[in-house]
């Protein structure tokens, strides 16, 4: 598949978004729970809206947007984006949506590192930033588990059912990141 990083695991690849994968991605982020969408609000997006965001916007280098791909089948089920990129310090920020079907098979986390390898490893940042609302219990749970300490509070700053809750914005060094997952090198090198 063109496009895709060079790692990947024995399940899972990060592939560039597609065109035919956009109307499922949209379907997916309109359909999430509030709960689970603490990121800025997007709203309704025609087909060509979400193509610029994720397609055109790559060029920009100000967002990157990847498709989960499974190594069995090439099914699509989410997509992993990076942004906030700050060369000159080293750090970016992540973000995750898998499909409903998708979520409590361990995938979250398989791709999660999957990402982290390629930020780490072949993109050569230094830190790792995720932010979520404090009642993202699923979110919270998945980037402690994977050593992400706890940067900052943002007060009152994700509204959910008429309530103003906290964000919580999260970060893991290069030097913290312990993968629980092997990486197989495409470009038939040895991973680092």
């Amino acid at each position: 598949m063109s496009g895709e990083i060079g790692f990947r695991t024995e399940r899972l690849k990060l592939c560039d978004v597609e065109e035919c994968d956009l109307e499922q991605l949209r379907d997916w982020f309109v359909a999430s729970r509030p709960e689970r969408m603490t990121s800025w609000p997007v709203g309704e997006q025609t087909i060509e809206a979400v193509g610029e965001r994720f397609i055109n916007r790559r060029s920009s280098g100000a967002l990157r947007v990847l498709a989960i791909r499974t190594i069995d089948g090439n099914r699509l089920i989410g997509r992993v984006s990076y942004f906030n990129i700050n060369r000159r310090s080293k750090w970016v920020e992540f973000g995750i949506m898998l499909g409903e079907s998708e979520r409590g098979k361990g995938l979250g986390r398989e791709v999660s590192e999957l990402l982290l390898h390629h930020l780490f490893s072949e993109q050569r940042f230094n830190k790792v930033m995720a932010q979520t609302a404090i009642f993202n219990n699923e979110a919270r749970a998945l980037l402690e588990s994977m050593g992400f300490k706890i940067d900052g509070r943002f007060r009152q700053h994700h509204e959910l059912d008429g309530t103003l809750h906290d964000s919580l914005y999260y970060s893991l060094l290069a030097s913290e990141f312990i993968p629980t997952h092997e990486f197989i090198d495409l470009r038939g090198e040895k991973p680092d």
